[in-house]
């Protein structure tokens, strides 16, 4: 099993490679890696909908994800329930909106002056990684407050 999950991770980070190009260098992704993600994956036990699901979503992403956890989140993520995640974050950055309490608090977690002030290359890819997060504490109960 562990076997056929590192095949496969690493027949994802190939497509990474060519889907993100310089956002995904082959010297990122070496076999090790893919290894350690699939023994994450396994832990974490996704159905086989929610990881065909992770492994669709990511490639529509603007960069990979970082790690085997930030993948799967790409499957928590109920699009009809929370906005899409690249339009929430330029609601966010860009218009200055929160239309959702998630996005809210994910635009509090990156950080609304690093959204402000950094470039997009470093506060779009940390928003990818907390979105997911976000939504799933959101989804498991978690209240976020929004500005009164």
């Amino acid at each position: 099993m562990l076997r056929q999950s590192t095949k496969e991770i690493g027949r994802l980070f190939g497509e990474w490679q060519l889907n993100f190009g310089n956002k995904a260098p082959v010297k990122n992704y070496p076999v090790q890696k893919a290894a350690l993600w699939a023994k994450v994956i396994l832990y974490m036990q996704p159905t086989a909908e929610q990881w065909q699901q992770a492994k669709e979503r990511s490639l529509f992403e603007e960069w990979p994800p970082s790690s085997a956890r930030d993948l799967l989140a790409l499957a928590s993520v109920d699009n009809q329930y929370y906005p899409e995640m690249r339009q929430a974050y330029i609601d966010a950055a860009v218009n200055r909106k929160y239309h959702h309490a998630v996005v809210y608090e994910t635009a509090r977690r990156v950080g609304f002056w690093e959204i402000k002030s950094q470039s997009e290359t470093i506060t779009y890819k940390r928003w990818q990684q907390l979105y997911p997060e976000v939504c799933y504490e959101h989804t498991t109960g978690t209240d976020f407050a929004m500005p009164q």
